[in-house]
């Protein structure tokens, strides 16, 4: 874990690698070094670029959540050297049932 914060919205939300590993001459690494691994409340979130200053979410949130997200990347792209990039966060859309047919 890099980094933790506790939202205004009252969740935990921590950094951490990606999750995908190369096996490098037998030790794994990250395979995405530029792409960190957002948790809210300890769940696999979604993902922040430190290239582009993206983050995108697994699931939909709350917008008090996706504000303490923003919050939380733009400080991370501070540590990480990118201070000044506009973080936009996205997210999928919402569910919608689709009439089948059947």
């Amino acid at each position: 874990m890099f980094a933790k914060m506790i939202g205004s919205s009252g969740v935990e939300l921590t950094l951490d690698e990606h999750p995908a590993r190369d096996n490098v001459h037998g030790t794994l690494v990250p395979m995405f070094p530029q792409q960190k691994m957002i948790r809210i409340n300890g769940m696999h979130a979604g993902y922040l670029s430190l290239i582009s200053g993206g983050v995108s979410m697994c699931r939909r949130y709350p917008d008090a959540v996706l504000d303490d997200v923003k919050r939380f990347a733009a400080q991370q792209l501070m540590i990480f050297g990118k201070d000044g990039m506009d973080v936009v966060v996205s997210q999928p859309p919402e569910r919608v049932d689709l009439d089948t047919g059947d």
